[in-house]
């Protein structure tokens, strides 16, 4: 198996297991839902992602927009260290608040081991109808919530807003950031895959979880990469994977191209959930041959894919990535009626909202998502049981 070129293993080295999709994965993805944009559309929202200034000029475009929140991590040492995962950048955000926005987590429960505190509450969204922001789904209903049902007119809230939703509709398409495995081995879960350490696996992936971000090792590039390059991926990806493969299996609504009938996005719950559970349906593919394994004498918690599993990998992964970047289409251009005309002047002083200003809303959205934490907690101890999963077989395309 093929080593990765130096700087992609670098780049690969320096991430955290709260990515998914590595930054090739997320830029094919938006480049998908791009070529199913008008132009008119694409445009529009290009000149709001450019309002963002200087600071974030390298990702001001929807495809270079969906590694942002990824390379928003970036920290001072890394940055020193000139680390692909903070290319673009001329200083580190060291950006975490919002690491639990890129993922859900449907427990995937092998050993029916009981489950408690926090971990009897998955998944979240159920918990937060949609108003507390505290994984993928919620988040991904609060920016429809504010952009499209609300209509916000803030080009600062749609700059925001739409590098969180080009990114985290990327997530939940990645099956690893819809579940977690709980077992004898793991009683407080594997955070997605990360804690099954892979033995020759292709590297530098060093567990499950990176596995399935590199989808299988076939996308380990980091930002910035060409769009000839992007485009020759996009066109193996679609034409193996057509929209219409996926309307037929029911996994994509038939109007989402429809303006008449809204792009066939009405209920943004239903939507977000629908599409975490669908996300969820490879989960027993993801986890079988590793609980097959570990049956074996040896190191439980280490996992030697078979050339069988990693070609699964891509096959799935292509598939994700293609209907990921056709259900972001859909939503972008249910979006398109909302979307403000970005300013072609800079603010005057006394209404530029400036760092300062994002920090209180960054403070306050801390101490909110604290006070929640404390009270799910609390709410945990009322003796919550974990339900056996059930889950139903995979029905790929």
């Amino acid at each position: 198996m093929a080593p990765c070129c130096s700087r992609a293993c670098i780049w690969l080295l320096s991430i955290t297991g709260a990515d998914a999709w590595w930054d090739q994965g997320h830029m094919l993805t938006a480049a998908v839902a791009r070529n199913h944009l008008s132009t008119a559309n694409a445009g529009a929202l290009d000149a709001v992602l450019r309002s963002a200034g200087s600071d974030f000029a390298n990702f001001s475009d929807v495809v270079s927009a969906a590694v942002w929140l990824d390379h928003m991590k970036c920290r001072d040492d890394q940055l020193e260290k000139k680390m692909p995962s903070c290319q673009g950048l001329a200083t580190a955000p060291d950006f975490t608040i919002l690491d639990s926005w890129h993922f859900v987590t449907i427990p995937y429960n092998s050993d029916n081991v009981s489950l408690s505190g926090l971990n009897s509450l998955f998944p979240f969204y159920k918990v937060s109808n949609g108003y507390w922001v505290v994984d993928a789904v919620s988040a991904l209903e609060n920016v429809d919530r504010t952009l499209r049902i609300s209509g916000s007119r803030s080009t600062w809230t749609w700059n925001f807003m739409l590098r969180l939703l080009v990114h985290i509709m990327g997530d939940l398409h990645q099956p690893l950031h819809t579940t977690a495995l709980y077992s004898e081995d793991f009683p407080t879960g594997d955070s997605g895959g990360n804690a099954i350490k892979l033995v020759d696996g292709p590297p530098p992936c060093a567990n499950l979880h990176a596995l399935w971000d590199g989808g299988g090792g076939q996308w380990a590039r980091p930002w910035p990469i060409a769009k000839a390059d992007l485009d020759a991926e996009v066109a193996r990806i679609t034409g193996k994977h057509p929209p219409e493969n996926f309307v037929s299996a029911g996994r994509l609504s038939k109007d989402w191209k429809s303006a008449g009938s809204g792009y066939g996005l009405k209920d943004a719950k239903t939507f977000f959930e629908g599409i975490a559970n669908d996300t969820n349906r490879f989960t027993h593919g993801v986890y079988a041959e590793y609980v097959v394994q570990r049956l074996k004498p040896g190191d439980r918690r280490t996992y030697h894919p078979s050339d069988a599993y990693l070609a699964y990998v891509k096959k799935v992964s292509d598939m994700q990535v293609a209907l990921g970047g056709y259900r972001l289409a859909q939503w972008l251009q249910a979006l398109q009626a909302h979307v403000p005309s970005a300013p072609t002047t800079a603010l005057a002083p006394a209404t530029r909202l400036d760092s300062s200003a994002l920090g209180g809303a960054v403070v306050a959205g801390m101490a909110l998502g604290a006070v929640l934490t404390v009270l799910m907690f609390k709410l945990s101890q009322r003796g919550v049981k974990q339900q056996p999963m059930l889950l139903a077989p995979e029905r790929g395309i």
